[in-house]
């Protein structure tokens, strides 16, 4: 089971932070669906695809 959420492109681009998962609070529900923080995963992937 995953533990930590990172952003990353199609090129191949991962980013190096990694942004924990609380499963208790995601409980059964699909990761999709569930409420979890992107704002930091997001943002690191802006800035890799930032002119």
């Amino acid at each position: 089971m995953w533990t930590a959420l990172w952003a990353g492109c199609a090129c191949g681009w991962r980013g190096a932070a990694e942004y924990p998962l609380d499963w208790d609070a995601i409980g059964d529900q699909p990761l999709d669906e569930a409420d979890v923080d992107l704002t930091g995963p997001l943002a690191d992937e802006g800035r890799a695809n930032a002119p």
